[in-house]
């Protein structure tokens, strides 16, 4: 609810930041395209769908849906939330003591087998004029992993 763009982020078997498995807002994928890629390959793909048109003043939502291959092995999904709107430069109010350093964010995960999981978190503030590497604006420490297997 807070005037943040919090981005979703999934690095699907084990990949790394800006590969063709890196499912962010800017590489969101699609349902078709996920159900295509699982049926060829025979692997999961995932996509991001989102609520966010600018204009919402409620939650906004960032949804990353897996699609299950025929092989999927024991591979991780691993998730990571990154402040966009504070950038790798923290300034103004998105640094320090400021009212949009401290976001706080829900999680809420269904199974395949149709189990909830819900957890709340924190983005913490970051130390502003300090540049902050890709690697910790994308914290995998805040999100879950997920596991592939049925």
């Amino acid at each position: 609810r807070s005037p943040v763009n919090l981005d979703l982020h999934a690095f699907e078997h084990a990949t790394a930041p800006n590969s063709g498995a890196h499912v962010f807002e800017k590489a969101p994928s699609a349902a078709e395209a996920a159900l295509a890629t699982a049926r060829e390959s025979r692997r999961g793909r995932g996509f991001l769908s989102t609520n966010d048109d600018g204009q919402n003043p409620g939650d906004k939502l960032e949804v990353y849906t897996y699609v299950h291959g025929e092989t999927d092995p024991d591979h991780p999904v691993a998730l990571a939330l990154d402040h966009e709107t504070r950038g790798e430069l923290p300034a103004g109010p998105t640094c320090g003591q400021g009212a949009l350093a401290r976001v706080e964010f829900s999680i809420t995960m269904l199974s395949p087998r149709g189990s909830l999981v819900r957890a709340n978190g924190v983005m913490k503030p970051a130390r502003c004029g300090e540049p902050i590497a890709i690697a910790d604006r994308l914290d995998q420490a805040l999100m879950p992993v997920i596991i592939t297997n049925r």
